[in-house]
Parts: structure tokens; sequence; C-alpha cells
């Protein structure tokens, strides 16, 4: 009998203490550990990261990074969010087929528009849904009594003003800023992320939803959030800025396309041979 309420015990802490984010973070850090190089002075690798002259400056606004990851030219700044929901990204009529980068020049942080079909992109808000094993609560009661209807996008739209604020911050503690490093904000998450699939016409006279081609699971989104985070040495800074919001079952290979990101590619000036797909 001890041994069955022992048990009972261990299975209440765990779940408990699942509910909090800090197993994402660390294994997202081991995935991230293995591919630092220990002999390289530029790899560089950091955890519940606080940008000292920041917080120094602004005690009030206080910033922590969850984790920071720079290898070669690519400086990856990683929001980590836990949840119970599935995140909802319902498809942008207008403006979707462009990614956003966001890298360094001599005159300052700059984007490179890159138009790729092979990407989910959004501009639409994203929605929080609460689920059960993955289904959507029947009738949405649940999900009504628990979430009002501004708090469905509260927890992704927090994460994405986090991360952006967090790549300006990040951007500041670099003494060496050389031409063509990218910058990228992700989002790490458990939830299940769900691409909405729509037309025009399935948006009646009420402006309501009546109706839907396809709700596709997806490893990776693209959400174009517009921001201006008054880089300095800027001149005309595009508002427009690329979120990836990555589902931690596929962070490794997310890792291994975005590593092998580069300005000259993108911009079209260097071929690459056998290019990895954000998708699978």
């Amino acid at each position: 009998m001890s041994g069955t309420n022992s048990s009972s015990e261990k299975d209440r802490l765990i779940n408990t203490i699942n509910k909090k984010g800090f197993f994402l973070e660390e294994k997202a850090y081991s995935l991230l550990e293995k591919l630092k190089n220990p002999l390289s002075t530029t790899d560089t690798l950091k955890k519940n990261y606080l940008p000292k002259i920041y917080n120094y400056h602004n005690p009030n606004d206080r910033i922590e990074m969850d984790l920071v990851f720079v290898k070669n030219r690519t400086h990856l700044v990683i929001e980590c969010k836990k949840t119970d929901c599935s995140w909802v990204f319902p498809k942008s009529l207008i403006d979707s087929d462009n990614v956003s980068y966001i890298y360094e020049t001599d005159k300052g942080l700059k984007t490179i528009l890159v138009k790729d079909e092979n990407l989910k992109i959004i501009r639409s808000e994203p929605m929080e849904i609460i689920t059960e094993k993955g289904k959507f609560v029947d009738e949405g009661y649940k999900f009504l009594k628990i979430q009002a209807r501004e708090q469905s996008q509260k927890t992704i739209q927090k994460a994405v003003n986090q991360v952006l604020k967090q790549v300006k911050i990040w951007r500041h503690e670099k003494t060496s800023k050389p031409q063509y490093y990218f910058f990228l904000p992700i989002i790490l998450t458990n939830a299940p992320l769900l691409f909405l699939d729509y037309n025009n016409d399935h948006i009646n006279e009420d402006s309501n939803l009546i109706n839907y081609n396809s709700l596709t699971p997806v490893n990776c989104i693209v959400y174009n959030y517009p921001e201006i985070l008054n880089w300095p040495n800027t001149d005309n800074e595009e508002p427009i800025k690329s979120i990836f919001i990555v589902n931690i079952n596929y962070f490794s290979k997310f890792l291994e396309w975005a590593l092998e990101l580069d300005a000259l590619t993108l911009l079209g000036s260097r071929k690459v041979v056998n290019k990895k797909s954000i998708q699978s």
C-alpha cells in the first residue's frame, strides 16, 4: 500500500514539475551542446543569460534570455514556451510568401526578403487553443470557460515581443559585428503546431470563418511580425521581422537547416547543392 502511495506521489510531483518550462530548456540546451565545438573560440552557448549592461541600465525592465547559441555566422536567440495548448496559425491571405531574415551589414542590421514556397509563412495572429490529448475540447466549452478571447493570443504574442527585444539586446552585446552575421529569433515549444488553410470565400458577411480547406500539423512556422526595434546605425529599418516557431521534436532538424544560412546564398550570389528544407 505504501508503495502505491509512493508511486502516486511521485507521479503527481512529476506531472506538476512538467507544467513548468524548465525541462524544455534543458532538452534544448543538450541538443545545442552537441553542436558546440569545444575548440572553437567563436562558438557560444548560454542558458538563462542576463545581459549585464542592459539590466544595469534598465533595472525595472529585467531581461533574461532562455538560450543563446552562436555558431559560425548564425546567432540563435531562443525563447522557450511550454503549454498544454495547441497553437493554430491561420493562413495569411496577403504578404505570405517572403521571409525577412535579420542580418548584419556595414550599415547596421537589415532584413533580406526571401521568397520560399517550402515554408509555411503567416502574418495573421496565431492562437492558443486548449486541447486534451491533441484533440480540441468538445464544443469549445472548456476553452471559453478557461481562456477568454483576448487571452488566446497572449502567450504567443508575449513570446514574440520578448524574443525580438532579446535579439536587439544581444546584438548590443557583440563588440565585433562582421558583415553577414545572421540573428534568428526562435520560439521553441512543446505545443502541437497547426496550419489553418482557408480561402477568402470561407469568411461570411459577418466576418466569421464558416469553413476551411485543411488544418495541417507542421514542425515549424514562420511568423512575419511588424515591429520597429530602433536599431542603431540602421537607415530605413524594415518593420517586418520573421520569427521561427519550432516544435521541440523537430529542433535538431531545424538546427541543421538554420546553421547553413548564408547571406550570399539567400541573395542568389552563391549556389547551394543539396539544400536542406525547413519542412519535412
